[in-house]
């Protein structure tokens, strides 16, 4: 890696003068704040400790003698702060590793989802003698993680003998300490959640040292060696968070601290600037006179930034703003609405609805609920600053299993629970009140801490200037040095080992959780109530068979023959969309309305007209469809590129070739509702006269039915930067043998694709699709606005004069959600792609059979049937399976892919037999 290397194509970077010397940076214009020179403190172990003095509390030897101060130890040592290393050293073999530290969180996913936020102290003891300290759930996570942090990255540096020295461990700054008050609790778990980035920077190097040293053919096409290496390590689902998250991810990302190079004298193990670059580390190196005589030419600055005088550092008045300036900025003038109040208010209309449609024991279950909030197995989501606008709110869905840890993290004033919908809301704005703070508890040197903004205001404004904070900590903060909880015991070997920070505690077992198991954090998502008396399946063949196909039942005195038999009726149950092993009543098999429904399903299979009196799309019927008012405000509109596969896959088309929309009259909506087939805009017309337009959009989510929203273009915020997503397929061996780990991992990354601001598009992409979503999103939000952070699909309506848009999904964000791998043989380099759920292009391929348009109670039963074969680890049914093998397995029977067809066909020509007939 020896050398400088020539930058090619480096981003726009910055020219600075630091205390008097130039430097300059090809890829970052981040402002250089050096407190000493690097080329002098090059060789300073950031990490060492210093010692300083510390007394216990003063005591009385005896009655008659002077008080005396007691300690345990003379010095105790102080173990630097992130922020103390933060500043980007000049680049050395044992210590180069840090350019590649992380400077915030980004990643929200497992395993980071463990150190989001710092959780409120545990309390103990009585009034007036009270001590803090981490909850036990919340040590062993941090515990847990630090572990597996140690042993990931030691075993990394062994396999690719990477040359560098390790830091402490995070247990050095306090985290499993007892505190004698809340402000030495939240400053030593505060420094201790930072510290951890500095071993997440460690992994991040050893994985980019790893790969380096990987020829172009196995790097292409070979599961990665750190990968494979950690698999004996740690979790599958660890691999495959870090996998998928920044640390993994090597295009430019300024969060990193980065480096100072030397490029006059490089040292033998220093890499090229262009190595550095390519791995989206920020570098800077000197640009004086000796530079300029013997470097590399390429390297210089732009010929602009060499013309005018340097730009130098801002005066501290000017620095730009932080992100906490910014938000204190915000709410001390006027500030928009937050995002919130528009979610509770659509939430409130929706409710209503809900009110007038609830029967009596779903009011009671309701009241159940709001009563006694569930906490665990229950939708929980966090609301969190934009990365495109810190000042405003984005809802995040923290993760079924994640449920009772995330609510853990905020007070009762913090989140707020709905009992319609099932789910909680958390935010630490929604607990901003009035009440003071504890002057002699808080004080400017907190500002530093990671607190809430409201707490940031009020310390700001109960003090007139900021006291530079020497980080001495009160006498007695601390109550004791070991881990405070009694489920908690450090191991010693034979009692004589000393604790070293530098290794992680062996810590007891963490008592046993209340864990659930892959069915039961699903089940319940669909609900299908149906009793299977006579008369109830034949309401359900009249809703079904109705709404979705026309049919019509019967007058008493008509007489229809029909060819029954057991598989008449068992192809009866399939196409209504219910289970083989339901009860079937022999009251109803005798009746004419059986027997006309029979004779409807056979004709439309064997592509016939039905008989007379039972299809609404003819005018032999009481009541025809073309009577219909909502028919009248059907339109159609073409999609040009729907047969354009680049296209699709970005999420910039839908892949069939028109939309049919609604456009009535008379509508308070700025949006139109649109659908992907002509049978689905026909049920659409067949709801009752009293459904608003509100209950259609609902109605269709609840059976999963595909639809758009389409908003007018200027509804969608402006676009800002946002950072490219990283959404790279897990990896893993073609023989693989998949195990429920694997599938818990898999859940883990849905749930972090799904907690994007655009994931209502899954909501409403219906399908499998929208079944995988639900249990995540709920269907509250699905008539939120398109954001258009992701990809969107787009019509031209009112004779192409407006734009309307609607959030959209990519290729790579669908096959992530159905839990797709790409699966690499190691002898040659062929790659497969499986997955644990038929993939999008599968599943809704005209010839899939078992895509009844809708979910039914048919499908939630299979798709319980294989989380409980998951679950338990039945042979032949709990692997992932490949494109063609999905496609085989959901093709379903002939007559009923006969009868879809059919039907479709004939509301595609009753439809546009209808516009034309309205437009002459």
């Amino acid at each position: 890696m020896r050398g400088t290397g020539a930058v090619q194509n480096a981003r726009h970077g910055r020219l600075q003068s630091v205390h008097g010397v130039l430097y300059y940076s090809p890829n970052c214009s981040r402002e250089l704040v050096l407190q000493e020179d690097p080329f002098l403190s090059a060789n300073v172990n950031p990490f060492q400790p210093a010692k300083r003095r510390t007394l216990g509390q003063p005591t009385s030897s005896s009655s008659n003698g002077p008080a005396q101060v007691t300690s345990h130890e003379k010095f105790r040592q102080r173990y630097p702060t992130f922020e103390e290393i933060s500043t980007p050293r000049l680049w050395t073999l044992p210590f180069g590793w840090m350019a590649f530290v992380p400077l915030r969180y980004w990643d929200q996913g497992y395993p980071f989802n463990r150190l989001k936020r710092i959780p409120h102290p545990l309390t103990l003891g009585t009034e007036g003698d009270l001590t803090y300290c981490l909850p036990d759930s919340f040590l062993h996570s941090w515990s847990k993680l630090e572990a597996e942090l140690f042993g990931a990255v030691t075993k990394l540096k062994s396999k690719f003998t990477a040359p560098m020295v390790l830091p402490f461990l995070p247990w050095a700054h306090g985290y499993q300490q007892t505190f004698r008050n809340p402000r030495s609790y939240d400053r030593c778990v505060a420094f201790s959640r930072d510290w951890f980035s500095v071993w997440w920077g460690a992994l991040s190097f050893l994985i980019a040292y790893g790969e380096s040293k990987r020829d172009t053919f196995t790097l292409n096409s070979r599961v990665p060696e750190w990968h494979a290496e950690l698999e004996s390590e740690v979790e599958m689902a660890w691999i495959d968070g870090v996998f998928r998250s920044s640390l993994s991810d090597f295009s430019y990302n300024a969060n990193r601290i980065g480096c100072i190079v030397d490029i006059v004298n490089p040292p033998v193990d220093q890499p090229t600037i262009s190595w550095l670059v390519n791995h989206g580390i920020p570098v800077w190196y000197r640009w004086g006179p000796v530079e300029v005589a013997s470097a590399d030419s390429s390297l210089a600055p732009p010929p602009e930034m060499l013309t005018g005088p340097p730009e130098r550092p801002l005066p501290a008045e000017e620095k730009p703003p932080t992100t906490s300036s910014l938000g204190a900025r915000h709410h001390e003038g006027a500030k928009p609405e937050p995002a919130w109040v528009e979610h509770f208010k659509r939430h409130e209309r929706l409710h209503a609805r809900m009110m007038e449609k609830e029967t009596a024991t779903e009011r009671q279950s309701r009241e159940d609920r709001a009563a006694n909030p569930p906490v665990a197995n229950v939708r929980v989501y966090e609301w969190y600053p934009s990365e495109r606008d810190p000042d405003v709110f984005e809802r995040v869905a923290a993760g079924v299993k994640n449920s009772r840890d995330t609510l853990a993290l905020y007070s009762s004033r913090q989140k707020i629970f709905d009992a319609f919908c099932r789910e909680w809301d958390c935010c630490e704005y929604f607990g901003e009140g009035d009440e003071e703070i504890d002057l002699e508890e808080w004080g400017p040197e907190d500002l530093d801490l990671p607190l809430p903004e409201s707490l940031r205001r009020k310390i700001t404004q109960a003090y007139s200037a900021n006291v530079d904070d020497e980080d001495e900590e009160e006498v007695g903060a601390v109550v004791e040095e070991s881990p405070p909880s009694a489920s908690m015991a450090v191991a010693q070997a034979g009692g004589s080992r000393s604790i070293s920070v530098f290794e992680p505690l062996n810590l007891a077992e963490e008592p046993s959780a209340i864990n659930t198991t892959l069915v039961e954090d699903e089940e319940g998502m669909f609900r299908v109530s149906t009793s299977w008396l006579a008369a109830c399946l034949e309401d359900e063949v009249n809703k079904t068979l109705g709404l979705h196909y026309g049919f019509v039942p019967p007058l008493p005195s008509v007489s229809i023959a029909a060819d029954d038999g057991p598989r008449a009726r068992r192809d009866f149950y399939r196409l209504l969309g219910l289970c083989d092993d339901e009860e079937q009543p022999e009251e109803y098999f005798a009746s004419i309305h059986y027997r006309s429904a029979l004779q409807f399903i056979n004709s439309h299979s064997k592509r016939k007209s039905p008989h007379p009196g039972c299809w609404d799309l003819k005018d032999d019927v009481v009541h025809p469809l073309k009577h219909r008012s909502r028919l009248c405000s059907l339109r159609i509109v073409s999609i040009p590129q729907y047969g354009n596969v680049d296209v699709v896959d970005k999420g910039l088309s839908d892949c069939v070739p028109r939309y049919y929309y609604f456009d009535p009259p008379e509508t308070s909506k700025v949006w139109k509702l649109a659908v992907l087939s002509g049978a689905d805009a026909l049920f659409v017309c067949r709801l009752a006269e009293d459904f608003n337009e509100d209950d259609i959009v609902f109605a269709l989510a609840q059976k999963g039915i595909p639809f758009r929203l389409f908003f007018p273009r200027h509804h969608i915020p402006a676009p800002l930067y946002r950072t490219p997503p990283y959404n790279p397929l897990p990896v893993r061996s073609l023989r693989h043998k998949f195990t429920k780990a694997d599938y818990e991992s898999y859940i883990n990354t849905r749930t972090l694709v799904l907690a994007q601001p655009h994931m209502s598009a899954a909501l409403r992409r219906g399908g499998i699709i929208w079944r995988l979503a639900v249990a995540t999103l709920g269907l509250g939000d699905v008539q939120k606005p398109p954001v258009g952070c992701g990809a969107t699909v787009s019509i031209q309506l009112q004779n192409g004069n407006r734009e309307y848009v609607d959030d959209s999904l990519t290729a790579r964000e669908l096959d992530l959600i159905c839990g797709a791998y790409l699966c690499i043989d190691e002898r040659t380099g062929v790659t497969a792609m499986k997955s644990w759920w038929p993939l999008s292009r599968a599943y809704e391929r005209a010839d899939c059979g078992d895509n009844y348009g809708r979910w039914c109670s048919r499908r939630e039963d299979w798709y319980l049937r294989r989380l409980r074969d998951i679950e338990n680890g039945v042979e032949s049914s709990d692997q992932p399976l490949a494109f063609q093998q999905w496609k085989s397995a959901l093709r379903g029977i002939t007559p009923i892919r006969n009868f879809h067809l059919s039907i479709q066909t004939s509301s595609n020509a009753f439809i546009e037999d209808h516009i034309q007939s309205h437009s002459r």
